[in-house]
């Protein structure tokens, strides 16, 4: 009876321990798991930085007037214009709505594009010569990396929808015939023709929007255009300390022709000059990445990072290890900006104004917002979502 009693208290012990168990512990959480899938960072990373690039083809939209151009400046406290202008910029901003239009489709930015042609052909003037020209001139002002940008937002829009190529191929050739009668014996481009002005940035401009038309047309002239300007480029520029104005669109230049002419010569001079861009600004953004006390990054960080893309794509198949570099960089550098979005996805910003919110800070104080750092950053998002991921 002693031993019944001894077993009888085991197994109400036994009982009691399997029912606190059961309370305390999810039995089922296991097989949860097992049907569940973990999150992956990357993906949702490349999540915002998809919902970041519509709020920035949606910034935009409610940015552009009646006429077709964008609000340059805006005070981020105020939603007030601030009265700047550069029509460079606008035709830049224009490039990068046809990314936002190439990757999502969203007929908004669509419409957009369309009133920013409107916008641009009231703009454009006939140029005697051997070849149909035209140029854009605005406010009595000629400048050919307007021309440029402007050409390369017809291409981006051209491959995009190619029952848009008849109706804009025309103005295209005119424009990329006018970028060749602005280029000199050794290579370089005019900015200005009188008096005659260089430009590093134009340099690039033209140089990448000639490539372009080339893979657009298969014209040889284009490309005749493009390699006279990459050697040029080389030449003038790896003799000279770092240059950032010319280092984004030629980084894109060069990387377009590499793929078209598998030159050695471009792939060496992108990589020693993004070699030479991270000694310098990159230095200093990765240092900022680190945790290391310095300035954080001003917006303009994603003007490089188009650049950048660009050589990360090229690095790909011709170097791996390098492609892993730049990439890793590129992606850390997303995702500070990011938190520089106005009610982001990965930004604790925030404004009630409807056309302050999806642009991006000016910088980390982030008083205002512009144009061309809004654009650029779009870009960097459409080239790192479209070539290095």
């Amino acid at each position: 009876m002693f031993k019944s009693r001894r077993a009888g208290t085991f197994f109400s012990l036994l009982f009691l321990l399997i029912i606190i168990i059961l309370i305390t512990v999810d039995l089922t959480k296991p097989f949860l798991c097992f049907n569940e899938k973990k999150q992956n960072p990357q993906e949702t990373f490349e999540k915002n930085l998809e919902r970041s690039l519509i709020l920035y083809g949606n910034w935009f939209i409610k940015n552009q007037t009646d006429a077709g151009d964008f609000n340059y400046e805006l005070n981020v406290d105020t939603g007030e214009k601030i009265p700047n202008y550069n029509i460079v910029r606008q035709a830049g901003s224009f490039y990068s709505l046809t990314h936002a239009y190439k990757y999502t489709k969203n007929d908004n930015y669509k419409k957009g594009i369309e009133k920013g042609i409107i916008f641009f052909e009231n703009l454009i003037e006939e140029v005697e010569g051997n070849v149909p020209m035209s140029r854009i001139k605005h406010e009595g002002t000629i400048q050919s990396n307007t021309v440029a940008v402007y050409l390369l937002a017809l291409i981006e829009y051209i491959e995009t929808d190619n029952t848009d190529k008849d109706k804009y191929l025309e103005t295209s050739t005119k424009l990329a015939n006018y970028l060749l009668y602005t280029q000199r014996n050794d290579g370089s481009f005019l900015q200005r023709l009188d008096p005659a002005e260089e430009s590093d940035y134009n340099n690039g401009e033209s140089f990448y929007a000639l490539i372009r038309m080339y893979k657009l047309s298969g014209d040889k002239r284009y490309l005749t255009g493009a390699t006279k300007a990459a050697d040029y480029i080389i030449l003038k520029y790896s003799a000279e300390p770092f240059n950032y104005s010319v280092f984004a669109w030629a980084m894109q230049g060069m990387a377009h022709l590499y793929s078209v002419e598998h030159d050695s010569k471009y792939w060496d001079f992108m990589k020693s000059y993004t070699d030479s861009y991270f000694k310098r600004g990159g230095n200093t953004a990765n240092l900022y990445f680190r945790g290391y006390k310095v300035p954080p990054p001003k917006g303009n960080l994603g003007v490089y990072l188009e650049g950048l893309a660009h050589v990360a794509w090229t690095a790909k198949e011709t170097d791996p290890y390098y492609y892993s570099e730049v990439s890793l960089f590129i992606k850390k550098s997303l995702e500070y900006l990011m938190s520089l979005q106005i009610n982001g996805p990965a930004s604790e910003r925030k404004s009630a104004i409807p056309w302050i919110s999806g642009g991006i800070c000016y910088d980390y104080r982030c008083k205002t917002q512009r144009i061309d750092i809004t654009h650029h950053n779009l870009s960097a998002i459409y080239f790192y979502l479209t070539y290095v991921k």
